[in-house]
């Protein structure tokens, strides 16, 4: 006839803890790599945006005149 065993205590095993603390620690890295990548490209279509405006001449601005005599001390 089989003896019954007792069923194991359950005991806080230091090589579990750690594994359930490393993915923890993983999805917070992934998250704030995430954020990191999202601003940084938010930053550079600002930067973008900014150097367009940048480059866009402005209608009222006159166009910069061509000098009328030629530069002293120039060989040609």
């Amino acid at each position: 006839m089989p003896v019954p065993s007792e069923a194991p205590t359950p005991r806080l095993d230091p090589q579990n803890l750690s594994y359930a603390f490393q993915w923890w620690l993983f999805a917070v890295f992934a998250l704030v790599l995430w954020v990191k990548i999202v601003r940084d490209r938010h930053h550079d279509e600002l930067a973008d945006a900014a150097w367009e405006d940048e480059q866009v001449p402005d209608a009222l601005t006159p166009a910069p005149e061509a000098p009328s005599s030629p530069v002293q001390g120039v060989r040609r």
